[in-house]
């Protein structure tokens, strides 16, 4: 049985399908072939209570969020902010990479939204500056990652639903590895412009660094407010996520006013889609 799933689900992924449909496809052969009596109304009631525990309201609020920012101004604040420190160094612009990932993950928790809002406009910079297309692609995706690590990982939450661990234990668990990965993906990205002799970008002044610090201070208050409201046992995992909607909202639209009322049905609707395919995958 497990042979017969496994060859399923690696067709359809060679096929090109995304991963819901081999997932589904494979379980659902599975049980008609090997379990015939089986009803296919069970096989759709456990997939429900699947996705039924009222923890997993985090994981919507927690991508519209992320949403929220993406279309805002916090992704460059948080990227203005690391270039500043980060960007003069041997290695510049890949380190700010890793660095502004880590950042918008700890805000986001979605490697999708973190991919869309540093990836969208570091890569067009990383390649004039002279890094190759395959190694700044290759980057921003993998350093988008750490988001899948530190809190407030939405891997996270659906892993601690799922094996029934303490969401905030795993968050807790998770900063020591993301921030190890975030040393050896900055490690490696200075070998790599040495030894592709990238040039050096100029080095910014104490007075740009302020600068950028207090125009990202609003935004670094997302980690604050989640891990802060979680260890301090003010707020559960639910209710972070819903003061995360809360403060994405009142950052974009009342302070920067870069996120209009207009564009939240484009905002829900995004949000829905990543939704969905999360969901799919836990039932």
């Amino acid at each position: 049985m497990a042979l017969t799933i496994l060859l399923i689900m690696l067709g359809l992924m060679l096929s090109g399908f995304p991963m819901m449909v081999p997932m589904l496809v494979a379980t659902f052969v599975g049980f008609f072939v090997y379990f015939p009596s089986l009803k296919p109304d069970i096989i759709v009631q456990q997939m429900v209570s699947g996705i039924s525990p009222v923890a997993l309201i985090t994981v919507p609020m927690f991508i519209l969020a992320a949403d929220i920012v993406t279309r805002g101004r916090t992704a460059n604040r948080l990227l203005d902010l690391a270039m500043t420190f980060f960007g003069h160094l041997r290695g510049g612009l890949a380190v700010t990479a890793s660095v502004a990932c880590t950042l918008f993950g700890a805000i986001s928790g979605s490697t999708q939204a973190t991919v869309v809002a540093v990836g969208g406009p570091l890569r067009p910079r990383m390649l004039q500056a002279g890094y190759d297309d395959k190694f700044t692609i290759a980057l921003l995706i993998n350093a988008a990652d750490i988001a899948f690590l530190i809190p407030p990982s939405i891997g996270m939450i659906v892993f601690g639903i799922v094996g029934k661990a303490s969401i905030a234990e795993l968050f807790l668990a998770g900063i020591g590895p993301g921030l190890l990965i975030l040393l050896l993906f900055s490690a490696y990205a200075v070998w790599y412009a040495w030894r592709h002799d990238i040039p050096l970008l100029p080095r910014t002044s104490w007075r740009e660094r302020f600068v950028a610090m207090r125009k990202a201070s609003l935004a670094m208050m997302f980690p604050v407010l989640i891990i802060g409201g979680l260890y301090g046992g003010y707020f559960s995992p639910t209710e972070v996520a819903a003061i995360a909607v809360l403060y994405a909202f009142i950052l974009e639209v009342l302070i920067h006013r870069a996120v209009k009322l207009s564009d939240f049905p484009a905002i829900a609707y995004s949000t829905g889609l990543i939704t969905g395919i999360v969901f799919i995958l836990v039932g």
